[in-house]
C-alpha cells in the first residue's frame, strides 16, 4: 500500500479494504466498528479519526508494520502529532501476559459525599497507592481514567503479587472517616496485539468484563490466571472457585475465581453477571469500540424516557446498538430486560401477543392479551426491546402508549427506520450513529 502522509486517510482506508476483498460491513463487524462510521471515513465525512479507531482498522486490515506507518501518518494529517500514552511502546510485554483492571466501586457516590475537592484528594491517593503496589511487581501502566486504572504484567504470578500487595494497602490506608474506597480488580492471562502503545485483543476485553463482574475490595481471576498461579500461591493466599458466569460481551461463560487474602474481607454480594439479571438477550459476538460515546449518551435517555426509539436506514447497527444499550442497563430493571423480536411478523394485530409471549405469559380464555400484559406488567420494573418496528409503526405505538400510560415502571427501547410517532418525542442525530427519539409518555 504504497502511500505517503499526506495521502487521504480514507482513500487509504478504501484501497486496504478493497485489496483485502472485504466489503464495508465485513470491515466494520472485524473492527467492531459501525457500517457508517467506516462510510463517513472512506469518503471525507471524518477527517481526523481517532487513535483507536486507526488501530482497529490496522489490525483489522492485517497491515504491515510500513502500511501501519502509512495509515498512521495519513490519520494525523492536518491534526499534528497524535499524544502519546501513558507508558512507551518498548516497555510493554508481548506474547502471553497478563491484564489487570481495577477501578473504584460507588465511585458517583463517593464524589457526592465527599464534594469535588476531597474526592480529588482521595482519588490522587488511591492512584498512587495503586501504582506504587502493582509497578513494585513488574506491572506496567497501560491507561489510567478517572478512578480506573488498566495494567498489564509479564507473568501471572507477578499481577496476583501486585493486587495482593494493592488491596493490602488500600485497606491500611487513612482514608477520611466519611470515604470508603473499596476498589474491584479482575485479571486474565493471554495474548493481544500492540497497536502502538494500546493492545487490541478479546483477552482485554475479557480482563475488563472480569472486573467489571465484581465488588469493591475482591480480586477476581479467570480460569486461564487460576491454573497459572495456583501452584505457587504465596502461604496465606487461596483460591475460591465460583463458577461459571456470563458477562457483558462475551460469547461463553466465563469460569471465576476469587482470591482469599488474609485480614481482609472474603465474603461479597453475587457477581454482577448477566446471568444474575433476567433477560433472553443474545450473546453478542463482536466488540462494540468506538460506539461508547454514543452508549453513554443514550443510557440516561433509556431511564429516564418512557419511550426510546433508535432510528435510522437499514444496515446502520440500530439492532447490535439496543442490545447493548439493553445490556448495559440489565441491573436497572429487577423484573427484567425482554429482547421482542418483530422482523418475522406480518399481521400488526399480534404484535400484543409477541410481546405476551415473550415474557412467557399464556392466553387466558375469555380475557384479552392485553389485559393479561397490562395486568402482569403493573407493578413491575421491566424494560421492553421492540426490535424491527419499521413495518408495524402504528400497532406498536398504539401499544407502548397503552402499556407505559398504565405501568410506571415500564421502559420501552425500540428499533425502527422511522419513529413512531408518540407525542413528545424529540429527535437526536448524530454522524456515526443511528437518530434516536424519546419521549416522556
Amino acid at each position: 500500500m504504497a502511500s505517503t502522509a499526506s495521502t487521504r486517510f480514507g482513500d487509504l482506508l478504501r484501497r486496504a479494504r478493497q485489496a483485502a476483498g472485504l466489503t464495508q460491513a465485513e470491515l466494520a463487524e472485524r473492527a467492531g466498528l459501525s457500517v457508517r462510521g467506516i462510510n463517513d471515513l472512506e469518503r471525507g465525512a471524518r477527517q481526523t479519526p481517532r487513535k483507536d479507531t486507526v488501530a482497529l482498522l490496522a489490525a483489522a486490515l492485517g497491515l504491515a508494520d510500513a502500511e501501519r506507518a502509512a495509515f498512521a501518518a495519513a490519520a494525523r494529517g492536518g491534526a499534528g502529532p497524535i499524544a502519546a500514552g501513558p507508558v512507551q511502546t518498548d516497555t510493554l510485554p508481548t506474547g502471553t501476559v497478563t491484564f489487570l483492571f481495577t477501578d473504584i466501586e460507588g465511585s458517583t457516590q463517593l464524589l457526592q459525599t465527599l464534594g469535588t475537592e476531597s474526592y480529588a484528594v482521595v482519588l490522587e491517593e488511591h492512584r498512587n497507592l495503586l501504582r506504587e503496589a502493582l509497578t513494585a511487581q513488574g506491572g506496567h501502566e497501560v491507561d489510567s481514567q478517572g478512578d480506573s486504572s488498566f495494567m498489564v504484567f509479564a507473568t501471572a504470578a507477578a499481577a496476583v503479587a501486585g493486587a495482593v500487595a494493592a488491596q493490602q494497602r488500600l485497606a491500611a490506608h487513612p482514608w477520611p472517616a466519611e470515604a470508603t474506597v473499596r476498589v474491584r480488580m479482575g485479571l486474565h492471562a493471554g495474548t493481544a496485539q500492540l497497536a502502538g502503545d494500546r493492545y487490541i485483543g478479546l483477552d482485554v476485553h475479557r480482563a475488563a468484563r472480569i472486573a467489571a463482574a465484581g465488588h469493591g475490595g475482591q480480586v477476581l481471576l479467570s480460569e486461564a490466571t487460576s491454573a497459572l498461579v495456583a501452584p505457587t500461591l504465596p502461604e496465606g493466599i487461596a483460591l475460591r472457585e465460583l463458577g461459571p458466569h456470563l458477562l457483558k460481551d462475551l460469547q461463553r461463560p466465563e469460569r471465576l475465581f476469587q482470591l482469599i487474602l488474609p485480614d481482609l474481607p472474603a465474603d461479597f454480594p453475587p457477581l454482577n453477571a448477566l446471568d444474575r439479571h433476567a433477560h433472553n438477550l443474545p450473546i453478542q459476538l463482536t466488540s462494540f469500540i468506538g460506539r461508547e460515546r454514543e452508549l453513554a449518551e443514550l443510557k440516561p435517555l433509556l431511564l429516564t424516557a418512557h419511550l426510546l426509539t433508535l432510528t435510522g436506514p437499514g444496515g446502520t447497527g440500530k439492532t447490535r446498538l439496543a442490545l447493548w444499550l439493553a445490556a448495559d442497563a440489565l441491573e436497572s430493571f429487577a423484573d427484567g430486560v425482554w429482547l421482542v423480536e418483530l422482523a418475522p411478523l406480518a399481521d400488526p394485530g399480534l404484535v400484543p401477543q409477541t410481546v405476551a409471549a415473550t415474557l412467557g405469559l399464556r392466553d387466558q380464555p375469555g380475557r384479552a392479551v392485553l389485559e393479561v400484559l397490562l395486568d402482569y406488567l403493573r407493578s413491575k420494573s421491566v424494560l421492553l426491546v421492540l426490535d424491527n418496528c419499521e413495518h408495524l409503526i402504528a400497532a406498536c405505538a398504539q401499544l407502548a402508549e397503552t402499556l407505559l400510560r398504565a405501568v410506571p415502571g415500564l421502559r420501552i427501547l425500540a428499533s425502527s427506520r422511522e419513529a413512531l410517532g408518540v407525542a413528545g418525542a424529540r429527535h437526536h442525530a448524530d454522524q456515526q450513529a443511528p437518530g434516536w427519539h424519546s419521549a416522556g409518555a
